[in-house]
């Protein structure tokens, strides 16, 4: 990396950004950090400069850098020596490079350790009695809603604890309405003893800045990390994200996608690439898992279906314009492609009396007509992803047409049959299997 091309931020006490990360240490090393010791700290404190860099560093799409960015962040530790290992520099280097599509430079510079962070009690005792064998990221979007659904409908006496990352006080009161929801379902219409669902909600965002990145690729790490630090004071072995086969492999919708243009966040290969960064860094094998990797978001919503929590669906949000923030209950665009498969899923579900229209500034089942082109864009941007995974599906050898179709596949899969000890042919089944219930819910339904 050419250094003088960089865009540059300095994270230390005395560095132009240090005021910019909100995250309240104290509370944090309170609530969890002192169980696990200093270096998780400091990576949470990495990992947020990263996701502020990111915010703070708006994308150009001219010309030959298609959105690509060279970012050189100084951050401060209490051991440089321990990041600058070389082991240590490539994973979170490849971690974060992969993530966000960006080229990354870290400098790491010693600074004395915060007397905020501290050997602290753990103040939620009853976790270490918890039954619960795993931590689960929960976003509040309908992938998640589903996902602990379909944990719940596997073992209804208790759920994973629920890690989730707000910015938003909005966000937090949709993720507890949400879980009030669920409770209420599986006690009063199941006749089931109500669940017990930990919920760990932690506050983190920016100030003193209006000029901002809007795709946030790094804000996934974010979230990882939180998720990683609990389930690792809770001495647990494994963390769950709950996210549909399409979207988490989130293949180009057409052509003219390009690396920066593809979230990232759960992809396998991201997933494969934390656990590296964890154990490299803070020798800690944690398994990350995507137990919904072969599942259409319509197969995960059966599960909202199977403990009647329905309810709870108008309490979600999926859309790329969230926060909306317009008049009369609007939450959705109703029109990108996020709010397209969201409609989709739920009528594949039989979700159809919980899918409220008066939620979408764009409905695009009741007046699609009537919709200018803009609006239809991404509708047709779907069905043309529909269209290229029924090529595949036909075709004599399609492993061989999804890989060549999409390149990155072939690195996916190899990976996931090493991961899950399946051979190539069943884990490329699997990946047929998939895009086919995808292609029969668009036909269906779109």
């Amino acid at each position: 990396m050419n250094r003088s091309e960089c865009i540059r931020f300095d994270f230390t006490p005395d560095g132009s950004h240090a005021d910019i990360p909100r995250l309240n240490q104290a509370d944090m090393s309170r609530q969890l950090l002192g169980t696990c010791g200093l270096q998780w700290t400091e990576l949470l404190n990495i990992v947020m400069c990263i996701y502020v860099a990111d915010r703070l560093c708006p994308r150009s799409h001219r010309g030959l850098a298609t959105g690509q960015r060279a970012i050189q962040v100084k951050i401060p530790v209490t051991d440089s020596l321990h990041w600058r290992r070389s082991e240590v520099q490539s994973a979170l280097s490849e971690l974060v490079c992969w993530a966000t599509g960006d080229l990354w430079d870290f400098i790491f510079i010693d600074v004395q350790p915060s007397s905020q962070i501290r050997e602290t009690a753990f103040p939620f005792g009853p976790l270490h009695d918890s039954s619960a064998s795993a931590a689960a990221l929960y976003s509040g979007g309908l992938d998640s809603l589903a996902g602990l659904c379909m944990q719940l409908e596997a073992s209804p006496a208790t759920g994973p604890v629920l890690v989730s990352g707000f910015t938003t006080g909005y966000l937090l009161s949709l993720q507890r309405r949400q879980l009030d929801g669920i409770k209420d379902a599986v006690g009063r219409k199941l006749d089931r003893p109500i669940p017990n669902i930990v919920h760990l909600p932690f506050s983190f965002g920016m100030k003193n800045t209006t000029q901002r990145e809007k795709s946030q690729r790094s804000r996934a790490l974010v979230f990882l990390t939180f998720g990683a630090t609990v389930a690792a004071s809770l001495g647990l072995q494994k963390l769950e994200v709950y996210e549909n086969g399409i979207g988490a492999l989130n293949l180009p919708l057409n052509a003219t996608q390009s690396g920066v243009d593809n979230y990232r966040g759960v992809h396998p290969h991201t997933l494969l690439l934390f656990e590296r960064l964890l154990k490299v860094a803070l020798d800690v094998d944690l398994q990350i898992e995507n137990p919904c990797l072969f599942m259409t978001k319509g197969d995960m919503c059966k599960s909202i279906a199977s403990i009647k929590a329905g309810d709870s669906v108008g309490d979600t949000v999926t859309c790329d314009s969230f926060p909306l923030r317009l008049p009369n209950g609007v939450t959705h665009c109703g029109h990108c492609t996020s709010c397209i498969l969201r409609r989709l899923s739920l009528r594949a579900a039989g979700l159809v009396p919980f899918d409220n229209h008066a939620q979408y500034q764009h409905d695009i089942f009741g007046e699609y007509q009537r919709l200018d082109q803009r609006s239809k864009f991404d509708t047709h941007l779907v069905r043309q992803q529909a269209w290229t995974f029924t090529k595949i599906i036909n075709d004599e050898h399609p492993g061989a047409a999804a890989c060549s179709q999409f390149p990155d596949l072939y690195m996916t899969l190899t990976e996931l049959s090493v991961r899950l000890g399946e051979s190539s042919s069943d884990i490329t089944a699997h990946l047929v299997d998939l895009l086919s219930a995808y292609v029969a819910e668009c036909d269906q339904y779109l």
